[in-house]
């Protein structure tokens, strides 16, 4: 099917009362290509995700001057599933957008479930960072939604391109999508990408890529404590040139509503007798518990005017992952307005989230029934990103009876992440050696559970996951991979699949020529210290570094030019706050122009 022809915009005469100027329509035509979701113990509603848009009025303030034509479609790959695991409705995509900017029929976040009671138009993740390509360095951000007119279907708002579709997996093991590796009771997994670049709607310039995959991981339990709770953690992994100064974002269009009160979908000014259902909420910051929540409201005074029994819960979006050492918190609002010249270009955009500043979000700046803003939280600056690197950020979709609920909610959102999602568990793989050379590829996995099957599976940059063998584990239950079907310089990605469950991910580049080597960490096991010897054939940038079991950065060793030949350096055991790391296995990582290659230390105080 082809991607849908380019929009119209006709706008209409102001109306008096509750209705807001500039009423607009948003008319698409053509065929439309949809995404299909799957079903799991839950809900899963499949949305067409460029559906025609009627004669109906859309947001009531769109102006007529922001139409862009949006980008055409490879048909099949941009899909949508309404997780629905417990009192949360909300629509997930796997494209970087969050709720279904009211274009089907689906929950896009309704709470509580079934009620009608709707929290969120739309949102997305924005991912800023200093980059550079092949036409230099440059200020980037992608996006996964902008300020956009209402009933247009949110694939043609994102700057990031499907991968594979959803995995699901559950922890119950009467669930039919039970897997060992779920943490949750249902944990809905996404790939998608900012390459190609695409161009999305609002867009003031052409889109240029930063390089990164992002793997979306929602979790959602039907607990008592977290049956209110929805975690969405992005893992973000950067695959092209050096990135610094990331600052990773989640933009949302908070609009509470009952969808019960309105004779048509979307709500529109003409079939309701409440008229709008834009430009009325209330919105508070929590920073201790750094919750955004936002409540229904008519209008000033606020709480008298607000008519809070017309939607009476709280919903909002918590940052889970707290700022590091260096590290700030951005909270920033504007009043919506696509095509907005003040924030449709990159730089523009990067200025806002990583402000590393909280906004006045009061009903004095922002009053209902006379604003209308979308919120943006986010976190940055993260170092120095190299190809291979990933970093984690970790939100949360909260809501609450009241007040005390949705921050008792939050908490618990807060104090089940610090715990680790339910506290330490056991490594089922642990990576124990990979090295690569212009020969072929050599990887050595630990199990740390019995396997009834393994199968390894390789990946190219370019490709999807195709499994390369069946593999029987030895008497230390370790499996063991000699791969000399490849190419030097490519890429590699590789993976056990364990039960049927994917675990153990690992990429490896071949190194273009021979003589990059890293040789094993000395002493083994360390005590306070160790030190590694590495080599490289010509001069170029060398990038060592030591990360933990869970892929998180420990300690920067080396990051600078070097000359040809040998190099080391000392890792005393401390991490980059100067704080003894924990007895454990740790892993060397050695990036360098000609190709990368990782030793495995083990650290034993």
């Amino acid at each position: 099917m082809p991607g849908a022809g380019g929009g119209s915009f006709h706008a209409s005469p102001g109306r008096s009362g509750s209705d807001r100027p500039g009423e607009s329509r948003f008319p698409l035509n053509g065929p439309q290509p949809h995404g299909v979701g799957v079903l799991a113990r839950m809900l899963l509603v499949s949305l067409a995700l460029l559906a025609p848009v009627s004669a109906a009025e859309a947001r009531e303030h769109l102006p007529a001057t922001s139409a862009v034509a949006p980008a055409a479609q490879t048909p099949g790959l941009y899909s949508s599933m309404v997780n629905a695991s417990n009192r949360l409705g909300v629509t997930l995509t796997n494209y970087g957008a969050i709720g279904n900017n009211f274009s089907g029929p689906g929950p896009s976040f309704e709470y509580p479930l079934g009620s009608g009671y709707e929290h969120l138009t739309c949102g997305g993740l924005w991912v800023g960072a200093n980059a550079q390509d092949a036409a230099g360095a440059f200020t980037g951000v992608t996006t996964g939604y902008v300020d956009a007119p209402v009933n247009v279907a949110p694939l043609q708002f994102t700057e990031f391109t499907p991968g594979d579709g959803f995995m699901l997996g559950s922890n119950e093991p009467n669930n039919p999508s039970y897997s060992p590796g779920a943490i949750s009771s249902l944990d809905a997994v996404a790939l998608f990408s900012d390459v190609p670049s695409r161009v999305a709607y609002g867009g003031g310039e052409p889109h240029r890529s930063l390089g990164i995959e992002v793997r979306q991981t929602s979790l959602s339990w039907d607990w008592p404590d977290l049956e209110d709770v929805l975690f969405l953690r992005y893992t973000i992994r950067a695959t092209a040139g050096p990135l610094s100064d990331v600052w990773v974002g989640l933009l949302t269009d908070l609009a509470s509503g009952n969808r019960h009160s309105y004779a048509c979908w979307p709500p529109t000014l003409g079939c309701s007798p409440i008229g709008s259902w834009y430009s009325k909420k209330w919105l508070v910051w929590d920073a201790s518990q750094r919750l955004l929540r936002e409540h229904y409201c008519v209008g000033v005074p606020v709480p008298s005017g607000c008519q809070l029994a017309r939607v009476p819960p709280w919903a909002g979006v918590t940052l889970l992952t707290p700022p590091g050492a260096g590290q700030r918190l951005t909270l920033a609002a504007w009043n919506y307005g696509p095509g907005n010249t003040t924030r449709d270009e990159d730089v523009e955009r990067y200025a806002l989230m990583s402000a590393g500043t909280v906004q006045d979000i009061s009903p004095a700046l922002f009053p209902p029934g006379y604003s209308d803003p979308l919120e943006m939280i986010a976190l940055g600056p993260f170092g120095s990103l190299v190809p291979g690197d990933s970093i984690v950020v970790t939100f949360a979709l909260v809501a609450g009876d009241d007040v005390p609920g949705i921050q008792a909610h939050a908490a618990s959102a807060q104090d089940f992440f610090d715990a680790g999602f339910g506290g330490p568990t056991a490594t089922q793989v642990s990576l124990v050696d990979a090295r690569a050379d212009a020969a072929g590829v050599h990887l050595v996995w630990q199990l740390e559970t019995r396997a009834a099957s393994v199968e390894i599976e390789r990946r190219e940059s370019a490709s999807g996951w195709r499994t390369l063998t069946g593999a029987r584990p030895d008497d230390a239950d370790r499996v063991a991979l000699d791969d000399a079907r490849v190419v030097p310089g490519a890429r590699y990605g590789y993976r056990l699949v364990v039960n049927g469950a994917a675990l153990g991910e690992v990429w490896v580049d071949v190194p273009a020529a021979p003589g990059l080597r890293l040789e094993p960490a000395r002493p083994t096991p360390a005590g306070a210290g160790v030190t590694l010897v590495g080599s490289q054939p010509a001069p170029g940038r060398v990038h060592l570094a030591v990360f933990d079991a869970a892929g998180r950065r420990v300690a920067t060793l080396i990051d600078g030019v070097l000359p040809a030949g040998r190099f080391d350096a000392s890792w005393d055991g401390l991490d980059s706050s100067g704080r003894p790391s924990a007895s454990g296995v740790y892993v060397a990582r050695l990036v360098t122009t000609r190709g990368s290659l990782t030793r495995r230390i083990v650290l034993a105080r």
